[in-house]
């Protein structure tokens, strides 16, 4: 597995314990629907850890995707923040998610990754 994507599953991975943490924390006070959503974005995190792992493309071109969309929001999220005068730890907080997205961007269309995920993709398919 090439270093950006092993750095990127590990930030996934970071995020998924992130998300367990979370509902254990918040649980008894939780309305079902809470509940509901806070665990269907777990099992989300899980499998999309474990597609992009094994070296699944559809993972990699959808968490692409959402990092291009995550870009977009982040950057007028920033803009705003910077515009109304938020203390630095929002502007911090929104820099932050900005430098995420554009990371994610960027090492997933990485050479490297879409070498290795392609190899992965041959060797799944026998090929």
């Amino acid at each position: 597995m090439p270093p950006l994507l092993r750095v990127l599953v590990l930030a996934l991975a970071a995020q998924t314990v992130l998300d367990a943490a979370g509902i254990g924390l918040g649980w008894s006070h939780a309305p079902w629907s809470t509940r509901l959503a806070e665990v269907a974005a777990l099992l989300l995190d899980l499998a999309m850890l474990a597609a992009l792992t094994i070296g699944v493309e559809w993972v990699r071109r959808l968490l692409r995707l959402g990092a291009a969309i995550g870009v977009a929001i982040d950057t007028v999220l920033v803009t705003l923040l910077v515009g109304h005068g938020a203390d630095a730890g929002a502007v911090a907080t929104g820099v932050a998610l900005l430098g995420g997205s554009l990371f994610t961007l960027w090492a997933l269309g990485h050479r490297s990754v879409q070498a290795w995920v392609f190899d992965r993709w041959l060797v799944r398919h026998r090929l």
